[in-house]
């Protein structure tokens, strides 16, 4: 193989960020079409075909390998959805809905359920799918009479499928929350903030959600604003992705790339979590939501002073000087917005 030639396609292959970059428009190929497109540039950087640059050229292969399985997924859902089977349903797709850090969620049906597949995308992050079923199952099973119990996700089943090249994924399946905002959307919308009044409700339900969480010796892990979801109607809440939950005094294994700057240093830094790590983290979603700046852990000066005070407390770097308990945290909560606007009642919020 021509020095140059494969060092142009082994450049364009680790450079690609999506799949069209490298097989052209997917919903225009046929099956057979996008294979051709596969084989020609194995042709080009396959390792048998370029021994004096084995190393690169097994590199270059394995992402060849991914976006063409990428392409076959987007092609597929394209045509009309994918098919997967459980030994419980059959479930066919409509259309990616949305793109996770780890995972691709498919929106699908069974019977009349709405529910939502999430496919991992890369087979080594199985172990982070297997932590969000096995924490899942464990808070159904602990909080089944208990009323909190709506703000987790309701966990229906977990599968393995092989993909086109033998390698194994984990899905998970949960019922789709269509109803449910994302506070992200909440925070784009109101990009200065929202008045700490609305606000107050959704960081209760996220306290009460963190206090059962922990109350059962689970770490969250990534209180990040995708991660709370909102409903405007009856003011419930629930903390979904669960896939880099831990049991207490154990390392979080992963983080979400966008939402860095919400993170604690001991996660960081790989040291171990505790219910003061979701409380950071709690805090930062607050001070975000107030109109704060997340990057330099800076609170909005138009944000209340006891509500300030009790911030600051939760954002401080060493973990034993934060708060412990969110129960603890959500009556001391309580108690500043019973000073700040009295009796609670109901507002309501829109986007």
């Amino acid at each position: 193989m021509n020095t140059l030639f494969f060092n142009h396609t082994h450049q364009k292959l680790m450079q690609a960020t999506s799949t069209e970059e490298l097989f052209g428009e997917i919903a225009k190929h046929s099956p057979d079409s996008l294979k051709s497109c596969f084989r020609q540039l194995a042709q080009q950087v396959h390792p048998d075909h370029n021994p004096d640059f084995k190393s690169a050229a097994n590199e270059a292969f394995l992402k060849l390998q991914f976006w063409y399985e990428r392409a076959c997924i987007e092609l597929q859902t394209a045509k009309g959805g994918l098919k997967f089977e459980s030994k419980e349903h059959v479930y066919v797709t409509t259309a990616v809905s949305t793109k996770g850090d780890l995972t691709d969620l498919h929106s699908a049906k069974i019977s009349n359920q709405k529910v939502i597949l999430k496919v991992i995308r890369h087979p080594k992050n199985n172990d982070l799918m297997l932590a969000e079923s096995q924490a899942l199952k464990k808070i159904q099973r602990r909080l089944t009479s208990d009323p909190l119990i709506a703000h987790f996700p309701s966990f229906i089943e977990s599968f393995r499928v092989k993909d086109s090249a033998g390698a194994e994924r984990i899905i998970n399946v949960l019922n789709d929350e269509h109803e449910f905002v994302p506070l992200i959307d909440i925070m784009n919308a109101y990009p200065q903030g929202i008045h700490p009044a609305d606000a107050a409700w959704m960081f209760n339900r996220l306290l009460a959600a963190l206090a059962k969480t922990h109350e059962l010796g689970l770490v969250h892990g990534a209180v990040i604003p995708p991660h709370l979801l909102l409903n405007l109607n009856d003011h419930n809440g629930k903390l979904i992705d669960w896939c880099y939950t831990v049991e207490i005094g154990k390392n979080i294994k992963a983080i979400s790339p966008t939402f860095k700057q919400f993170y604690p240093p001991e996660v960081l830094e790989k040291h171990s979590a505790t219910p003061a790590t979701d409380i950071y983290m709690a805090a930062m979603v607050l001070l975000k939501l107030l109109g704060g700046d997340e990057s330099q852990r800076k609170i909005s000066p138009q944000t209340p002073k006891p509500i300030t005070a009790l911030l600051n407390a939760c954002l401080l770097q060493a973990p034993h000087r934060r708060p412990q308990h969110s129960w603890a945290l959500f009556d001391d909560f309580q108690d500043i917005l019973q000073r700040l606007y009295g009796a609670p009642r109901f507002r309501p919020f829109s986007l």
